[in-house]
């Protein structure tokens, strides 16, 4: 027999919807954002190009005299030095309110050691910025606080994005199997740094060591199912790019989306990354809450 139907009827109060947040308006762009790598962030991160654009800081003090002040300024640098401390000195104090994003470009690797780098802004490397700006997007989203509204009181501040990867393990319990990932490294050590960090975000990591030639065989079972690819490389080379396009066109792969990972990668690494296979690229040294996500993104966006 069933349970018994006499007793009354338990039903749940309906839910309310949590009020979404509001809009978030898009950032003003300042600089030579139709250039080099700057134009690529633009294409991908502002398909429809609606973003602000303004080409200079004094270009956007003069436009704020007009309009409502933008709420987050992405400043391209091109190179070390072009930009002066009194240039956003002048728009800290025209827009208090704006949080200014530095975003620097490939001859800006080693401002950082040698240079003076701008103060009282965020600081990201143009192959950052990607998985950054999407993490940070999706923070506004949950309703929690973008990484720029911490105080910027530091070279490094507002650089993480706060609970931006599921899967950590101080965070709560291990996320149910996402899936298998093939690895792609130079050696077994490598591979295990790789896995111990998405591990705990729910995929399963599997390790292909790295093919010398086309031809070489590797002598570890691939998993039934690829859900998706990781290329760990370095500079992208003439041999690495054949080793990536190997990876991405032959079993265990075959067409699972594939994230590359780059030293420092420069503008034309993306396109010969991509014309080799490659899905997404990601910058080294990297966030490992940032690589949890930009797993998850392409997963998500897997036919």
């Amino acid at each position: 027999m069933g349970p018994s139907s006499s007793g009354p009827r338990l039903h749940a109060p309906p839910r309310t919807p949590l009020p979404s947040p509001p809009a978030w308006p898009p950032p003003w762009a300042v600089g030579p954002w139709h250039d080099r790598e700057f134009a690529l962030l633009r294409d991908e991160l502002d398909p429809p190009q609606s973003w602000p654009v303004a080409a200079s800081l004094e270009a956007l003090l003069d436009d704020i005299q007009q309009q409502t002040p933008p709420p987050v300024v992405l400043l391209a640098q091109q190179r070390c030095g072009e930009l002066s401390q009194g240039s956003v000195e002048r728009l800290r104090a025209a827009a208090p309110l704006a949080r200014i994003i530095v975003v620097a470009g490939s001859w800006c690797e080693g401002e950082l050691r040698t240079g003076k780098p701008l103060a009282g802004v965020v600081r990201l490397y143009w192959h950052e910025l990607p998985a950054w700006w999407r993490a940070a997007a999706a923070a506004r989203v949950r309703g929690a606080s973008p990484p720029w509204s911490e105080p910027l009181d530091d070279l490094r501040s507002g650089y993480c994005v706060s609970g931006a990867a599921t899967g950590n393990p101080a965070a709560g319990p291990m996320p149910p199997d996402r899936g298998a990932i093939v690895i792609d490294t130079r050696d077994l050590a490598a591979f295990e740094s790789l896995s111990a960090a998405v591990a705990h975000a729910g995929w399963s990591c599997h390790w292909r060591q790295r093919q010398k030639s086309a031809t070489a065989q590797c002598d570890r079972q691939p998993p039934p199912r690829v859900d998706l690819g990781v290329w760990d490389g370095g500079q992208l080379g003439a041999d690495e790019l054949q080793q990536l396009n190997d990876f991405c066109r032959r079993p265990p792969v075959g067409r699972a989306p594939v994230l590359a990972l780059l030293d420092y990668p420069r503008p034309e690494h993306g396109s010969l990354a991509r014309a080799a296979g490659a899905t997404a690229i990601l910058g080294k040294p990297y966030q490992t809450a940032l690589l949890i996500d930009e797993l998850a993104r392409l997963a998500a966006a897997r036919p």
